[in-house]
């Protein structure tokens, strides 16, 4: 016969899948008509944006755009450095077990490494390296029993469970436009020929129905002019921001997390009140994901029985995800590039792109060790009249540590990598040093599962029912506890404690006696 129980509808969300894979997007850049030919390629760069995900069965699609630069030199007439936009769309299909379409996907891109060759003098061969980190998350409800009052004789066993709930998501796009002058002693801008960019200074804050976020767009823009013993200069500026964005469960207590980054930049010159073209308008869009979480703590009904009464018990699996560290630590890299003594000479840095990539975490000795590389490409000029522009580029591999305070079996880590700052100069002929600055936010988790009671149901009781023998000697073993011999020899734990003068139930020792006398009592 059913038992009339307090019941409760538990929602917790559950990484079904997760996977980590490389993605090779090839194509080819053709020179517009209105363009000069490539003598010699310098530098091929990229972003990279995912515009959608989509979740089958057993596969997840990825949709996005690459969007590349490229810079060249051409000999037609004087050395011209020229750029050239290009972009190019992918689709990827990831097989990923147990994932159906009603879950949900998260993506993350990156671009680790970009070849390129020079087909001819108006095609340029591009060959991307991308990481998608992928993630399907799944909302599971598993009805459990929390209170069983009223019903008579029930030994109930609860335990306290601590969790992380997703309270609230959202994404959102900021506008960030500003126009800056550059001085009078500089020369005019002929061209805008590259641009590049970070956020430093990220500050988050949280307030009642939005979280607002701010930082400083650092932007550096490399620009021709028309000075020929002065062609190529770089500019650079500090664009600071501000905005929110509007969340329903947000508020001074709730604890949240927020990830800030550039999806796009465009630069364009503007003439000043004098006819001069010296102001360069930024327009970028900042993309900020935002979710707030809740640490959840119940104490929950893990096991029952009755010493008086036969039961039938359901349990419902349930899968909690626990929270162990969550970090953030600021990194700082100084390297010095050696240029080969072969290469041409520096005179000056006109741009270096630092790009830092995730190749690996694992925990060892209570840490979790992060591995990662910093590829860094430097744009450099030399003394020489001709081939003036150079390119230098080195990978360089880090490491950063996160303290867990324990060690943890299957311990489970979400990293993500902030925009990197760079600043740099040159210290020699052939030298140059670079200092990149970046964050890593590591979320360390474990998954626990566990099993609930989610239905209880009396059964009938045969007559002859026997209690068992009146006498038991039971000798106690590793890993016993007062609950487990009060269930194997149907008494209780209350019982066992008041007859065997047990001063702490939480520590028993092995290899002593337990003796039972009656239906209900066990003594030492």
């Amino acid at each position: 016969m059913p038992i009339d129980l307090i019941k409760e509808t538990l929602v917790t969300e559950v990484v079904v899948s997760q996977e980590r894979v490389q993605n090779v997007i090839e194509g080819d850049i053709l020179v517009p008509d209105s363009k000069p030919d490539i003598s010699r390629i310098i530098s091929v760069d990229g972003t990279i944006r995912v515009e959608g995900e989509k979740i089958e069965e057993g596969k997840m699609i990825v949709e996005g755009t690459v969007n590349f630069s490229v810079l060249y030199v051409s000999e037609v007439g004087e050395e011209a450095i020229i750029n050239v936009e290009s972009s190019t769309v992918f689709k990827h299909e990831i097989e990923l077990e147990s994932v159906a379409p009603k879950m949900q996907g998260e993506v993350k891109a990156e671009i680790e490494h970009i070849d390129f060759s020079m087909n001819n003098e108006r095609k340029i061969g591009i060959k991307a390296i991308v990481n998608l980190k992928c993630k399907v998350k799944e909302k599971r409800s598993a009805e459990i029993i929390t209170s069983t009052d009223g019903f008579e004789d029930l030994q109930v066993l609860k335990e306290r469970f601590q969790y992380i709930s997703t309270a609230e998501k959202r994404s959102e796009e900021i506008l960030v436009k500003d126009a800056f002058e550059i001085e009078d002693n500089l020369p005019e801008i002929e061209e805008i020929v590259k641009t590049n960019w970070g956020i430093s200074n990220k500050e988050t804050k949280i307030t009642d129905k939005k979280i607002i976020v701010g930082g400083i767009l650092l932007i550096d823009v490399v620009y021709l002019t028309d000075d020929s013993e002065d062609m190529m200069r770089s500019y650079k500026a500090e664009i600071p921001f501000n905005n929110f964005v509007e969340m329903s469960e947000a508020n001074c207590e709730a604890k949240y997390k927020s990830i800030i980054r550039v999806n796009t930049m465009a630069a364009k010159i503007i003439e000043n009140i004098q006819g001069e073209r010296r102001i360069i308008e930024i327009e970028a869009f900042v993309q900020v994901d935002a979710e707030i979480v809740k640490n959840v703590e119940k104490e929950l009904i893990v096991d029952v029985y009755s010493h008086k009464k036969k039961l039938a018990v359901e349990r419902n699996t349930v899968l909690f995800k626990k929270n162990i560290e969550t970090e953030e630590t600021s990194v700082s890299l100084n390297e010095s590039l050696n240029v080969p003594l072969n290469n041409p000479r520096i005179e000056k840095i006109l741009f270096v792109n630092a790009r830092t990539s995730i190749s690996d975490y694992h925990e060892i000795g209570k840490k979790i060790v992060i591995e990662g590389v910093l590829g860094i490409v430097m744009i450099y000029m030399s003394e020489s009249e001709v081939q003036s522009l150079h390119r230098f580029e080195q990978e360089i591999p880090f490491k950063q540590y996160i303290g867990l305070g324990g060690a943890y079996e299957g311990i489970k880590a979400d990293i993500e990598l902030s925009d990197a700052s760079v600043k740099y100069e040159v210290v020699g002929e052939n030298q140059g040093d670079v200092k990149v600055d970046f964050k890593i936010e590591c979320e360390a988790y474990v998954l626990e599962k566990v099993e609930l009671i989610g239905e209880i149901t009396e059964l009938e009781q045969s007559e002859n029912s026997d209690n068992g023998p009146s006498l038991i000697i039971y000798v106690i073993q590793s890993g016993d506890t007062l609950w487990k011999i009060a269930k194997k020899y149907n008494s209780t734990m209350e019982n066992i404690i008041e007859n065997n003068n047990i001063e702490n139930p939480d520590e028993l020792s092995a290899n002593e006696y337990i003796l039972s006398q009656n239906e209900h009592t066990l003594k030492l």
